[in-house]
């Protein structure tokens, strides 16, 4: 971003850091299909989209839905 003075997809550090010394929310929404895997699987499987939703998007608020197919609402 030409405003913090680094180039984001060349310098993944540096913008990281940059958005964990000026914090700002950043909301993410997880959801998984209804399915007819298991709880624990259930579990299991959002809990990893929690982790990269707050990793790799830097998401510090996460929103989920257990149960949500692509074609309802929000």
């Amino acid at each position: 971003d030409k405003h913090l003075g680094i180039n984001v997809t060349e310098d993944l550090v540096k913008y990281e850091q940059h958005c964990r010394h000026h914090p700002m929310t950043t909301i993410g929404y997880a959801r998984k299909s209804k399915g007819k895997e298991r709880i624990n699987t259930r579990c299991n499987l959002l809990s990893e989209m929690i982790h990269r939703l707050r990793t790799r998007s830097l998401c510090t608020k996460v929103y989920i839905s257990s149960c949500c197919d692509a074609k309802e609402t929000i």
